[in-house]
């Protein structure tokens, strides 16, 4: 029953070092979270549902497999091109990668099969999904990792969360290049 909030560390952080504390203990830290938290309105976090929890985990584990079958498929290459070749090596790599695609497959219809139990997102999905270029994995990853984009009460805010947000560098005559922060959710961008 305690109300609880959310806040990203550096915003704490700077707020005390507003305040001239360069210092960092446990009872600095709490006076300081206490007047942060008594300054500013802060939102109350909600734990994101069951359905989004569990479709994220499905894209998470997904994602986990590709990459260990990147992996294999890399050191199958470099087995395959060397030129004393280990045949029992290679025979466990094929299988191994054989065995990451079948899974892979299963966390597809995994996926598929979650979004499909929910009626509005799959109406979501199937609207998305019309865009050249954008499937289903690609939409159950971004619904997956904002949660059905709940707590966002504007774009600016997710552009933020992705990493999206435009850094600029410059003062006076100097110009630094303008970039992209990238402090963000890494799984958005790579979808």
């Amino acid at each position: 029953d305690y109300y609880v909030s959310i806040i990203v560390p550096t915003h704490a952080r700077r707020f005390m070092q507003s305040y001239g504390h360069h210092s960092k203990n446990d009872k600095i830290d709490a006076e300081g979270l206490a007047k942060f938290g008594a300054e500013r309105q802060l939102k109350q976090w909600k734990p994101g549902s069951d359905y989004y929890c569990a479709l994220r985990s499905l894209t998470r584990t997904r994602q986990a497999l590709v990459e260990q079958k990147t992996m294999i498929s890399n050191q199958l290459h470099a087995h395959c091109t060397q030129e004393r070749k280990n045949q029992m090596a290679i025979k466990e790599l094929k299988a191994l990668f054989s065995l990451l695609e079948k899974k892979i497959k299963k966390f597809d219809n995994a996926i598929a099969k979650q979004v499909k139990s929910d009626k509005e997102v799959l109406e979501k999905v199937e609207r998305i999904s019309q865009i050249h270029g954008i499937g289903i994995l690609t939409v159950a990853t971004i619904i997956a990792e904002t949660f059905g984009f709940e707590a966002f009460e504007n774009a600016s805010q997710l552009i933020c969360y992705s990493g999206y947000d435009i850094i600029e560098n410059q003062s006076g005559k100097s110009i630094g290049k303008t970039r992209i922060s990238k402090i963000g959710n890494t799984r958005i961008r790579r979808a």
